[in-house]
Protein backbone atom coordinates (compact mmCIF):
# COMPACT_ATOMS: atom_id res chain seq x y z
CA UNK A 1 0.00 0.00 0.00
CA UNK A 2 2.95 2.32 0.58
CA UNK A 3 3.89 1.85 -3.06
CA UNK A 4 0.29 2.57 -4.07
CA UNK A 5 0.28 5.81 -2.07
CA UNK A 6 3.57 6.79 -3.70
CA UNK A 7 2.09 6.07 -7.12
CA UNK A 8 -0.84 8.41 -6.46
CA UNK A 9 1.51 11.21 -5.41
CA UNK A 10 3.74 10.69 -8.46
CA UNK A 11 0.84 10.64 -10.89
CA UNK A 12 -0.66 13.74 -9.30
CA UNK A 13 2.61 15.54 -10.03
CA UNK A 14 2.86 14.36 -13.64
CA UNK A 15 3.41 17.28 -16.01
CA UNK A 16 0.78 17.57 -18.73
CA UNK A 17 1.25 20.05 -21.54
CA UNK A 18 -1.58 22.49 -22.17
CA UNK A 19 -2.12 22.73 -25.92
CA UNK A 20 -2.12 26.51 -26.29
CA UNK A 21 -5.55 27.62 -27.58
CA UNK A 22 -6.19 24.47 -29.59
CA UNK A 23 -7.18 21.02 -28.42
CA UNK A 24 -5.48 17.90 -29.81
CA UNK A 25 -8.27 17.20 -32.31
CA UNK A 26 -7.89 20.70 -33.78
CA UNK A 27 -4.12 20.27 -34.08
CA UNK A 28 -4.47 16.85 -35.68
CA UNK A 29 -6.91 18.19 -38.28
CA UNK A 30 -5.15 21.51 -38.96
CA UNK A 31 -3.80 22.26 -42.43
CA UNK A 32 -0.38 20.60 -42.80
CA UNK A 33 2.61 22.95 -42.54
CA UNK A 34 6.21 22.05 -43.34
CA UNK A 35 9.48 23.85 -44.02
CA UNK A 36 11.39 21.36 -46.17
CA UNK A 37 10.60 18.34 -48.31
CA UNK A 38 13.23 16.60 -50.41
CA UNK A 39 14.20 13.30 -51.97
CA UNK A 40 17.72 12.46 -50.84
CA UNK A 41 18.46 9.39 -52.99
CA UNK A 42 16.89 7.02 -55.48
CA UNK A 43 17.69 3.78 -57.25
CA UNK A 44 15.99 1.42 -59.64
CA UNK A 45 14.61 -1.79 -58.11
CA UNK A 46 13.06 -3.92 -60.82
CA UNK A 47 9.63 -2.65 -61.81
CA UNK A 48 9.75 0.31 -59.44
CA UNK A 49 12.10 2.95 -58.08
CA UNK A 50 13.06 3.22 -54.43
CA UNK A 51 13.74 6.67 -53.01
CA UNK A 52 14.74 7.98 -49.62
CA UNK A 53 13.54 11.34 -48.44
CA UNK A 54 12.94 13.61 -45.51
CA UNK A 55 10.37 16.11 -44.35
CA UNK A 56 10.90 18.90 -41.85
CA UNK A 57 8.08 20.74 -40.13
CA UNK A 58 7.54 22.95 -37.08
CA UNK A 59 7.10 21.00 -33.86
CA UNK A 60 3.49 21.47 -32.65
CA UNK A 61 4.89 22.10 -29.15
CA UNK A 62 7.24 24.83 -30.36
CA UNK A 63 10.30 22.67 -29.70
CA UNK A 64 12.27 23.29 -32.91
CA UNK A 65 11.59 21.05 -35.90
CA UNK A 66 10.32 17.53 -36.46
CA UNK A 67 12.32 15.44 -38.91
CA UNK A 68 10.53 12.61 -40.69
CA UNK A 69 12.55 10.21 -42.84
CA UNK A 70 10.75 7.95 -45.26
CA UNK A 71 11.39 5.35 -47.94
CA UNK A 72 9.31 5.73 -51.08
CA UNK A 73 8.58 3.03 -53.65
CA UNK A 74 7.33 4.59 -56.88
CA UNK A 75 5.60 3.17 -59.94
CA UNK A 76 6.99 4.25 -63.35
CA UNK A 77 4.03 6.31 -64.57
CA UNK A 78 3.54 9.96 -65.45
CA UNK A 79 -0.13 9.81 -64.51
CA UNK A 80 -1.70 9.94 -61.03
CA UNK A 81 -1.63 6.67 -59.12
CA UNK A 82 -2.67 5.71 -55.59
CA UNK A 83 -0.34 6.16 -52.61
CA UNK A 84 -0.28 3.94 -49.51
CA UNK A 85 1.57 4.93 -46.34
CA UNK A 86 3.10 1.93 -44.56
CA UNK A 87 3.35 2.78 -40.84
CA UNK A 88 6.02 0.65 -39.22
CA UNK A 89 5.75 -0.87 -35.71
CA UNK A 90 7.59 0.19 -32.57
CA UNK A 91 10.93 -1.37 -33.48
CA UNK A 92 11.08 0.44 -36.82
CA UNK A 93 11.01 -0.66 -40.43
CA UNK A 94 11.11 -4.42 -40.99
CA UNK A 95 11.22 -6.77 -43.97
CA UNK A 96 7.44 -7.04 -43.57
CA UNK A 97 6.98 -3.32 -44.23
CA UNK A 98 9.32 -3.50 -47.22
CA UNK A 99 7.45 -6.55 -48.48
CA UNK A 100 4.14 -4.69 -48.38
CA UNK A 101 5.68 -1.69 -50.17
CA UNK A 102 7.17 -3.87 -52.91
CA UNK A 103 3.91 -5.78 -53.41
CA UNK A 104 1.98 -2.53 -53.70
CA UNK A 105 4.47 -1.05 -56.17
CA UNK A 106 4.25 -4.18 -58.30
CA UNK A 107 0.46 -3.75 -58.28
CA UNK A 108 0.78 -0.15 -59.51
CA UNK A 109 0.49 1.67 -56.15
CA UNK A 110 3.12 4.05 -54.78
CA UNK A 111 4.11 3.21 -51.19
CA UNK A 112 5.93 5.22 -48.51
CA UNK A 113 7.32 3.50 -45.41
CA UNK A 114 7.26 5.75 -42.34
CA UNK A 115 8.97 4.69 -39.11
CA UNK A 116 9.18 6.61 -35.85
CA UNK A 117 12.85 7.59 -35.35
CA UNK A 118 14.69 5.71 -32.61
CA UNK A 119 15.58 8.91 -30.79
CA UNK A 120 11.87 9.49 -30.15
CA UNK A 121 11.99 6.62 -27.65
CA UNK A 122 14.98 7.96 -25.71
CA UNK A 123 13.19 10.81 -23.99
CA UNK A 124 11.75 10.88 -20.49
CA UNK A 125 8.59 8.87 -20.85
CA UNK A 126 5.97 10.43 -18.63
CA UNK A 127 2.38 10.94 -19.72
CA UNK A 128 3.38 14.26 -21.26
CA UNK A 129 5.75 12.30 -23.51
CA UNK A 130 2.97 9.90 -24.56
CA UNK A 131 0.66 12.76 -25.56
CA UNK A 132 3.50 14.43 -27.45
CA UNK A 133 4.44 11.15 -29.14
CA UNK A 134 1.00 10.42 -30.60
CA UNK A 135 0.33 14.03 -31.56
CA UNK A 136 3.71 14.54 -33.24
CA UNK A 137 3.83 11.25 -35.08
CA UNK A 138 0.27 11.48 -36.35
CA UNK A 139 0.70 15.06 -37.54
CA UNK A 140 4.01 14.35 -39.26
CA UNK A 141 2.64 11.31 -41.11
CA UNK A 142 -0.41 13.26 -42.26
CA UNK A 143 1.87 16.10 -43.39
CA UNK A 144 4.02 13.66 -45.36
CA UNK A 145 0.95 12.41 -47.24
CA UNK A 146 0.08 16.03 -48.05
CA UNK A 147 3.61 16.81 -49.28
CA UNK A 148 3.81 13.69 -51.44
CA UNK A 149 0.49 14.62 -53.02
CA UNK A 150 0.95 18.37 -53.51
CA UNK A 151 4.61 19.44 -53.25
CA UNK A 152 6.23 20.40 -56.58
CA UNK A 153 9.32 18.38 -55.60
CA UNK A 154 7.36 15.19 -55.13
CA UNK A 155 8.41 12.51 -57.65
CA UNK A 156 4.85 11.19 -57.91
CA UNK A 157 1.34 12.27 -58.82
CA UNK A 158 -1.20 10.96 -56.33
CA UNK A 159 -4.79 10.02 -57.11
CA UNK A 160 -6.00 8.39 -53.87
CA UNK A 161 -4.45 7.62 -50.48
CA UNK A 162 -4.58 4.61 -48.16
CA UNK A 163 -2.50 3.16 -45.34
CA UNK A 164 -1.22 -0.01 -43.71
CA UNK A 165 -0.36 0.25 -40.01
CA UNK A 166 1.13 -2.48 -37.84
CA UNK A 167 1.03 -2.54 -34.01
CA UNK A 168 2.05 0.97 -32.90
CA UNK A 169 1.73 1.91 -36.57
CA UNK A 170 -1.79 0.45 -36.46
CA UNK A 171 -2.72 2.65 -33.50
CA UNK A 172 -1.32 5.71 -35.26
CA UNK A 173 -3.02 4.59 -38.46
CA UNK A 174 -6.42 4.30 -36.78
CA UNK A 175 -6.12 7.91 -35.58
CA UNK A 176 -4.98 9.09 -39.00
CA UNK A 177 -7.80 7.27 -40.78
CA UNK A 178 -10.29 8.68 -38.28
CA UNK A 179 -9.30 12.33 -38.64
CA UNK A 180 -8.65 12.62 -42.37
CA UNK A 181 -11.18 11.52 -44.98
CA UNK A 182 -8.50 11.71 -47.69
CA UNK A 183 -7.48 8.25 -46.49
CA UNK A 184 -9.89 6.13 -48.49
CA UNK A 185 -8.77 2.71 -47.25
CA UNK A 186 -6.82 1.34 -44.30
CA UNK A 187 -5.39 -2.00 -43.22
CA UNK A 188 -5.02 -2.00 -39.43
CA UNK A 189 -2.85 -4.80 -38.05
CA UNK A 190 -3.16 -5.21 -34.25
CA UNK A 191 -4.32 -1.69 -33.36
CA UNK A 192 -5.87 -0.95 -30.00
CA UNK A 193 -8.06 1.55 -28.18
CA UNK A 194 -8.51 2.76 -24.59
CA UNK A 195 -4.91 3.90 -24.21
CA UNK A 196 -4.96 4.31 -20.40
CA UNK A 197 -5.86 0.64 -20.04
CA UNK A 198 -3.40 -0.39 -22.74
CA UNK A 199 -0.55 1.62 -21.19
CA UNK A 200 -1.30 0.21 -17.75
CA UNK A 201 -1.10 -3.38 -19.02
CA UNK A 202 1.33 -3.55 -21.95
CA UNK A 203 4.73 -5.20 -21.53
CA UNK A 204 6.30 -2.89 -24.15
CA UNK A 205 9.69 -2.15 -22.62
CA UNK A 206 9.80 1.68 -22.44
CA UNK A 207 6.25 1.92 -21.08
CA UNK A 208 6.86 -0.95 -18.68
CA UNK A 209 10.02 0.74 -17.33
CA UNK A 210 8.20 4.02 -16.87
CA UNK A 211 5.31 2.29 -15.11
CA UNK A 212 7.68 0.49 -12.76
CA UNK A 213 9.59 3.66 -12.02
CA UNK A 214 6.37 5.39 -11.00
CA UNK A 215 5.56 2.46 -8.76
CA UNK A 216 8.82 3.01 -6.94
CA UNK A 217 10.33 -0.24 -8.18
CA UNK A 218 13.09 1.38 -10.21
CA UNK A 219 14.49 3.51 -7.39
CA UNK A 220 17.42 1.64 -5.91
CA UNK A 221 16.12 -1.47 -7.58
CA UNK A 222 17.71 -4.87 -7.67
CA UNK A 223 17.26 -7.21 -10.65
CA UNK A 224 14.66 -9.21 -8.74
CA UNK A 225 12.65 -6.08 -7.87
CA UNK A 226 12.76 -4.92 -11.47
CA UNK A 227 11.06 -8.14 -12.56
CA UNK A 228 8.53 -8.20 -9.73
CA UNK A 229 4.96 -8.79 -10.80
CA UNK A 230 2.76 -5.73 -10.31
CA UNK A 231 -0.46 -6.72 -8.60
CA UNK A 232 -3.93 -6.00 -9.96
CA UNK A 233 -4.67 -3.31 -7.38
CA UNK A 234 -1.60 -1.34 -8.46
CA UNK A 235 -2.44 -1.69 -12.15
CA UNK A 236 -6.04 -0.56 -11.59
CA UNK A 237 -4.94 2.47 -9.56
CA UNK A 238 -2.34 3.34 -12.18
CA UNK A 239 -4.92 3.21 -14.97
CA UNK A 240 -7.48 5.34 -13.14
CA UNK A 241 -4.97 8.03 -12.22
CA UNK A 242 -3.64 7.98 -15.77
CA UNK A 243 -7.01 8.26 -17.50
CA UNK A 244 -7.70 12.02 -17.16
CA UNK A 245 -4.21 12.87 -18.43
CA UNK A 246 -4.36 11.00 -21.75
CA UNK A 247 -5.25 13.54 -24.43
CA UNK A 248 -4.99 11.39 -27.57
CA UNK A 249 -7.39 8.43 -27.72
CA UNK A 250 -8.13 6.33 -30.84
CA UNK A 251 -11.67 5.67 -29.62
CA UNK A 252 -12.36 9.42 -29.90
CA UNK A 253 -11.60 9.39 -33.63
CA UNK A 254 -13.71 6.49 -34.85
CA UNK A 255 -14.95 7.35 -38.34
CA UNK A 256 -18.61 6.40 -38.87
CA UNK A 257 -19.91 4.54 -41.91
CA UNK A 258 -16.41 3.57 -43.01
CA UNK A 259 -16.11 -0.15 -42.38
CA UNK A 260 -16.14 -1.00 -46.09
CA UNK A 261 -12.85 0.90 -46.22
CA UNK A 262 -11.19 -1.10 -43.42
CA UNK A 263 -9.42 -4.44 -43.24
CA UNK A 264 -8.51 -5.61 -39.74
CA UNK A 265 -6.09 -8.09 -38.20
CA UNK A 266 -6.36 -9.05 -34.52
CA UNK A 267 -4.00 -11.23 -32.48
CA UNK A 268 -5.05 -13.47 -29.62
CA UNK A 269 -2.39 -14.07 -26.97
CA UNK A 270 -0.90 -10.59 -26.99
CA UNK A 271 1.00 -8.93 -24.15
CA UNK A 272 1.94 -5.85 -26.17
CA UNK A 273 -1.49 -4.78 -27.45
CA UNK A 274 -3.84 -6.82 -25.24
CA UNK A 275 -6.78 -8.43 -27.04
CA UNK A 276 -9.33 -6.47 -24.99
CA UNK A 277 -7.84 -3.21 -26.32
CA UNK A 278 -7.94 -4.52 -29.87
CA UNK A 279 -11.58 -5.53 -29.34
CA UNK A 280 -12.56 -2.14 -27.92
CA UNK A 281 -11.43 -0.33 -31.05
CA UNK A 282 -12.80 -3.01 -33.40
CA UNK A 283 -16.17 -3.01 -31.62
CA UNK A 284 -16.32 0.80 -31.66
CA UNK A 285 -16.05 0.71 -35.45
CA UNK A 286 -18.62 -2.09 -35.63
CA UNK A 287 -21.05 -0.03 -33.52
CA UNK A 288 -20.45 3.13 -35.57
CA UNK A 289 -21.32 1.35 -38.82
CA UNK A 290 -23.80 -1.24 -37.48
CA UNK A 291 -21.59 -4.00 -38.89
CA UNK A 292 -18.03 -5.15 -38.21
CA UNK A 293 -15.12 -4.30 -40.52
CA UNK A 294 -13.69 -7.01 -42.76
CA UNK A 295 -11.07 -9.08 -41.00
CA UNK A 296 -8.29 -11.54 -41.76
CA UNK A 297 -9.13 -14.14 -39.15
CA UNK A 298 -7.82 -17.57 -38.30
CA UNK A 299 -4.68 -16.15 -36.67
CA UNK A 300 -4.95 -17.26 -33.00
CA UNK A 301 -1.36 -16.26 -32.30
CA UNK A 302 0.73 -13.87 -30.21
CA UNK A 303 1.85 -10.40 -31.24
CA UNK A 304 4.92 -11.02 -33.40
CA UNK A 305 3.62 -14.30 -34.81
CA UNK A 306 0.41 -12.57 -35.93
CA UNK A 307 2.36 -9.78 -37.65
CA UNK A 308 4.37 -12.40 -39.52
CA UNK A 309 1.38 -14.63 -40.31
CA UNK A 310 -0.65 -11.68 -41.60
CA UNK A 311 2.19 -10.93 -44.01
CA UNK A 312 2.93 -14.49 -45.13
CA UNK A 313 -0.70 -15.60 -45.39
CA UNK A 314 -2.49 -12.32 -45.97
CA UNK A 315 -0.24 -10.16 -48.17
CA UNK A 316 -2.15 -11.01 -51.34
CA UNK A 317 -5.51 -10.25 -49.71
CA UNK A 318 -4.17 -6.99 -48.27
CA UNK A 319 -2.85 -5.93 -51.68
CA UNK A 320 -6.12 -6.89 -53.39
CA UNK A 321 -8.14 -5.00 -50.75
CA UNK A 322 -6.18 -1.79 -51.32
CA UNK A 323 -6.17 -2.22 -55.10
CA UNK A 324 -9.95 -2.66 -55.16
CA UNK A 325 -10.57 0.47 -53.10
CA UNK A 326 -7.90 2.78 -54.49
CA UNK A 327 -7.62 1.87 -58.18
CA UNK A 328 -10.00 2.29 -61.07
CA UNK A 329 -12.18 -0.57 -62.28
CA UNK A 330 -9.46 -1.35 -64.83
CA UNK A 331 -6.82 -1.64 -62.10
CA UNK A 332 -3.78 0.45 -61.18
CA UNK A 333 -1.44 -0.50 -64.00
CA UNK A 334 -3.49 0.35 -67.09
CA UNK A 335 -2.66 4.05 -67.53
CA UNK A 336 1.14 4.11 -67.50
Amino acid sequence: MAQLAGLIVLLTLLPVTVFAALNPADLLRAKPVYTKFKITSNNQAGEFQRHKGELRQPDPYGDGELLTRFELYTVPTSKPAPLVLVLAPYRGQTFVDRGYAEALAQAGIHAAIVAVPKEAYQQEQGIDYINRFFLRHTINTRTLAYALQYDRNSPIKVSRIGLIGTSLGGIRGSILFGIDSRFEAAVLIIPGGDLPNLIANTVLAPISRWRRRLLGIMEGHTPSEEKREIDLEEVTAFEQRLRPHVQIEPLDFVRPDSNDRLLWVRSKNDNFVPRRNQDRLFNAYAAADRKPPAEIDGLPLGHYATVLAAYLRGKERITDFLTTRLCSSQGCRTDR
